[in-house]
């Protein structure tokens, strides 16, 4: 009596869930490594099955080591299809969180370059000429009110 493989149903099914798992979340980084994690836990299972498969081959249902040998296809294909993604994500992350930044530091630099036009403007005024009338003056060490 033939056998079923131990990974004859499972590693398909990781495979077909980390398919769509890939496809359903391309855009979002996390639903990404999920199917990297689906398809190397589904590949690693398809492996171990073809192994005990070439260990005693004539234990096991040749549709069987058939199943379990498109279930290793169908997880490379997911994997190199989430390490896409994966590589897409993390560009665009890179590219948009340089533009942001690059937007930011010009804001920055010209709020500075604003903000030493100001001290300019500040140093150049003449403290001896701003008194208001008969009541208090500016003195650079204390301010003093006059008293008639």
């Amino acid at each position: 009596m033939h056998k079923k493989l131990s990974a004859d149903p499972n590693a398909l099914i990781f495979g077909i869930i980390s398919l769509i798992v890939v496809f359903l979340g391309c855009c979002c980084g996390p639903f990404v490594v999920a199917s990297i994690i689906l398809s190397v836990v589904g590949l690693v299972l398809a492996n171990k099955s073809l192994r005990e498969y070439k260990l005693a081959p004539e234990d096991y249902d040749s549709t069987s080591k058939n199943n379990v040998y498109v279930a290793k296809v169908i997880n490379i294909i997911a994997l190199v299809l989430s390490l896409l993604f994966l590589i897409v994500f993390i560009l665009k992350i890179a590219f948009f969180g340089n533009v942001l930044t690059s937007g930011l530091m010009k804001d920055i630099l010209n709020n500075r370059e604003q903000w030493e036009q100001i001290d300019d403007s500040i140093s150049k005024i003449n403290f001896d000429s701003i008194v208001e009338e008969n009541s208090r003056y500016i003195d650079t060490l204390k301010v003093e009110s006059e008293k008639e």
